[in-house]
């Protein structure tokens, strides 16, 4: 469940001032064979409980001026504990190394708590009637702390260093600015190109399932991406025909990748990436009745 708050005052020619409040709240129950075979050998049972509370205020100069921009802050406060039991069970009359000799159980639970703050701003200026030129970018600083505990039967793969064991995380924090400029030539209504290149961001984390309390108490990194991207908005014979044609490109750092290893998932960030291809999506709308719609990417 969750709900939120969204309050608005009208500063008259100046703009508008915004406030948004938030709260979430999300507890999960799940029983499953993770292994991905037919075998009754491995169950898994997790509890997740997340809290999430967060606030933005932000301010908006009329966007219909030839200068117009906007402002703002964004806090975000998050409690999450999740508790994962790992059970194997032998299979009779199937041969060692498919079984499990011995039935093994294991506990990992992890509470972590999470601050995240950000100040954002964007400005935009019509340059003639059909060119706009928009800058912006935001600063976002993270801090991560918590508690791994691991326990279970001796001998159990999953977990290589002695046990049970409570591992402190952190705290750890990043901070990263992400920038972003974007340009745009809207001849008419009806059809415009555009340029963009931006920053993505990430933020990193602690994972429970890794096999070493080194591992555990060693956090994978942010990840950022910049992308570059260029295309077209298009509309014709009276809007029925709807044509959007966009090229683009992303190099990432710390690529964020989930592992499967022993029955365990964990993150680690593994090296850089690059995606790039192009992308079109077309929509016509042949009767009243009757729309065809047409999406196609290609990338690599």
């Amino acid at each position: 469940y969750g709900g939120s708050i969204r309050a608005d005052y009208d500063v008259g020619d100046y703009g508008s001032l915004t406030s948004i409040t938030a709260y979430r709240r999300n507890v999960n129950y799940s029983a499953r064979d993770p292994d991905s075979i037919p075998l009754d050998v491995y169950y898994l049972e997790a509890t997740t409980n997340d809290r999430q509370f967060t606030q933005e205020l932000r301010f908006a100069s009329p966007s219909e001026d030839r200068f117009s921009y906007v402002v703002g802050a964004f806090y975000l406060l998050q409690h999450n504990y999740r508790r994962d039991e790992y059970n194997e069970h032998g299979i009779p009359g199937t041969a060692y190394g498919v079984r499990v000799p011995n039935p093994k159980f294991m506990e990992i639970s992890q509470y972590s708590e999470n601050v995240s703050a950000a100040v954002f701003g964007e400005a935009s200026y019509k340059v003639t009637p059909e060119i706009t030129l928009s800058v912006g970018g935001r600063y976002t600083r993270d801090e991560k702390e918590g508690y791994t505990y691991i326990n279970g039967d001796p001998g159990n793969p999953r977990y290589l260093d002695p046990y049970p064991v409570r591992v402190k995380l952190g705290p750890v924090d990043w901070e990263a600015f992400t920038p972003r400029v974007y340009l745009k030539y809207e001849p008419t209504s009806d059809l415009n190109f555009y340029g963009t290149i931006a920053k993505g961001y990430k933020g990193g984390g602690f994972s429970a399932g890794q096999a070493r309390e080194a591992a555990l108490r060693t956090p994978f990194e942010p990840e950022e991406a910049v992308n570059y991207e260029v295309g077209t908005k298009s509309r014709f014979f009276d809007r029925r025909l709807q044509m959007n044609l966009s090229v683009f490109r992303q190099d990432i750092d710390n690529l964020q990748v989930t592992f499967f290893e022993n029955g365990v998932s964990f993150t680690r960030s593994v090296g850089s990436a690059r995606q790039q291809g192009v992308e079109l999506e077309s929509a016509a709308q042949i009767t009243d009745n009757f729309d065809v719609f047409l999406n196609w990417v290609g990338s690599g």
